[in-house]
């Protein structure tokens, strides 16, 4: 990979053991392309309410569509459809060198907004020590959801990895955030997760993978946290990442005014240059 200040800065933040990964609906793709997109289970909701799947997005955005699933008494069904979708026999977590990569990641925390449990797959399969939070009970009491085998060799601090399910899992309907009022509740900002997310990223490297940046509840959080380090001089804050493949010059001067440097990588080959930065922070580890 090319180097650049900031490759070097997450290189950095990695063999100190400061790297915080936290992902989107995109790193699920690297176990199959042909997961479904939001653009299509959006379509899903709208033939189950009996709409057009491009004029009900027209009409309101997928929180209150989400919301008239639920008034319709068809959420639940909603989220069984989902789940067969995104857990078809035929996706196998082994094809993707990323998830690979990512539980032999020396990292304390894994937080997800992904609702699929290809993530915890991932360390089950390849038998790393982790554990699962779904909710406050989880905090509390984590879900051991992977076997204890041999710790992976870059495994040298944290002898286990936490995955933090940030917007809910499948196997609790109630914790999914997808309804307006699940993100209005949310922006009170006194749920345990979201007091969890500012307390770790406070003093960790954030890495955002396969991820927008578009999602009301964490560009609120992140705001809130702009404000809790505005007392700690700007070189001494930790800086956090962007992986993406689109060179967006907008979104990367607003990024910098949020502390977060963009990481751009060449959308060519998607799955080898993503797994050539997770090569790299492993390598940075001493893996």
């Amino acid at each position: 990979m090319n180097a650049s200040p900031a490759l070097t800065a997450l290189l950095e933040a990695s063999a100190q053991r400061k790297l915080m990964p936290f992902l989107g609906a995109g790193f699920s793709k690297n176990v199959s392309r042909e997961m479904p997109s939001w653009h299509q289970l959006i379509g899903d909701a709208a033939q189950r309410l009996g709409y057009n799947g491009l004029i009900l997005q027209a009409q309101a955005d997928q929180y209150q569509i989400a919301e008239y699933l639920d008034i319709k008494k068809e959420l639940g069904g909603f989220y069984n459809d989902l789940n067969r979708s995104f857990h078809d026999s035929k996706y196998r977590v082994q094809d993707s060198a990323v998830h690979e990569a990512l539980c032999r990641l020396d990292a304390e925390n894994v937080f997800t907004t992904n609702w699929d449990d290809w993530i915890e797959k991932a360390f089950q399969h390849y038998k790393i020590p982790c554990h699962k939070v779904v909710g406050v009970d989880g905090l509390i009491n984590p879900k051991l959801i992977a076997s204890h085998g041999a710790v992976a060799p870059a495994h040298k601090r944290f002898r286990e990895t936490t995955v933090i399910k940030f917007h809910g899992d499948f196997s609790e309907h109630s914790s999914l955030v997808f309804k307006e009022t699940n993100y209005h509740e949310r922006l009170d900002f006194r749920h345990p997760l979201d007091t969890k997310l500012l307390a770790e990223a406070l003093c960790r490297s954030v890495l955002f993978i396969g991820y927008s940046f578009t999602d009301k509840n964490i560009r609120y959080i992140w705001h809130r946290l702009r404000e809790a380090r505005k007392s700690v001089h700007p070189s001494r804050r930790p800086r956090s990442f962007f992986a993406t493949f689109a060179d967006n010059e907008l979104q990367r001067a607003v990024f910098v005014e949020m502390d977060i440097e963009t990481i751009v990588l060449d959308p060519a080959d998607p799955d080898n240059n993503l797994a050539a930065l997770f090569g790299e922070i492993l390598k940075a580890q001493g893996a």
